[in-house]
This record gives structure tokens, C-alpha cells and sequence, in this order.
């Protein structure tokens, strides 16, 4: 039996959702560590993107890197207070359950 847990489908996070809580996202190269924090409503992208969408797009600047490396996720302490203030608590990424 495996010993990962169960874990439902959930829906992805959308460029929409965090245009409209004004929260910013991160977008960070695996390959020179470079981080680039982006107001979502410069980009070009309808509110229907999801990150995944935009991590198939970003390149980073520093390195050139395209497709694969570069990770995309909302600014993490607003975003968590907003899924805890509105209930979606197993939306709340792993790495920060039980704290914040």
C-alpha cells in the first residue's frame, strides 16, 4: 500500500483571481535563482490563465531560460490569508499548512 495520501483534484489558481486581490506573483528561475516579483495586470494574459499557463510562457531574463525551470506562484502570505479567510483551506499549499 502506498504511503502518499489521497490528495482531491483542485482547482488550478488563475491569473483572475489574483488580478483581483491585487496580489503580485513570483516568477523564479531553478536554473540562476533569480526572482521577479510581477504585477499580474501587466500581463498580457486573460484572467482565465491559470499558472501553469504562464509557466509555459516565462522565460527568465537573467539566464534566457525558457520552458522548464522557471516557476510561477502567487505571493504567498496574501494569497493563504485569502484562502483561509474565504474558507478554501485545502487550497492552502502543503508547505505552509499549520503555520502563518
Amino acid at each position: 500500500m502506498s504511503s502518499r495520501r489521497y490528495k482531491p483534484d483542485l482547482p488550478p489558481v488563475t491569473l483572475g483571481e489574483v488580478r483581483a486581490l491585487g496580489i503580485s506573483l513570483s516568477f523564479r528561475c531553478s536554473i540562476c535563482n533569480s526572482i521577479k516579483d510581477i504585477d499580474p495586470r501587466d500581463l498580457p494574459q486573460s484572467d482565465a490563465a491559470t499558472m501553469h499557463d504562464l509557466v509555459e510562457v516565462a522565460h527568465c531574463t537573467r539566464c534566457n531560460r525558457t520552458r522548464g525551470g522557471i516557476s510561477v506562484n502567487p505571493d504567498l502570505k496574501p494569497w493563504v490569508k485569502h484562502l483561509r479567510e474565504t474558507g478554501q483551506d485545502d487550497r492552502v499549499p502543503y508547505i505552509v499548512r499549520g503555520t502563518m
